[in-house]
């Protein structure tokens, strides 16, 4: 039992890293070419992650962080392709 509890705290662990590696791609939008496709592949999989942990009936806690994951990593996602140059 131990040990499902350390993967499931690993994958929740890393979505909420996801959600502020969203953030920080928001707040902070990368230049090269590069780095904005590096940006929208982490978006798109905060967007799944967040909304598959958001879509889980698993308490309020978890449907609130897979939100903000999800909200993080689409509107990083608008502004990244928005902002082609």
């Amino acid at each position: 039992m131990e040990s499902l509890a350390l993967i499931v705290s690993l994958i929740v662990l890393a979505i909420i890293i996801l959600g502020f590696l969203s953030f920080f791609t928001f707040v902070r939008t990368p230049e090269s070419s590069l780095g904005r496709a590096v940006s929208l592949v982490i978006n798109a999989a905060g967007i799944t992650s967040g909304a598959w942990f958001m879509l889980l009936n698993i308490g309020i806690g978890a449907r609130v962080i897979g939100a903000l994951v999800c909200g993080a990593s689409a509107l990083s996602a608008i502004r990244l392709l928005k902002s082609r140059r």
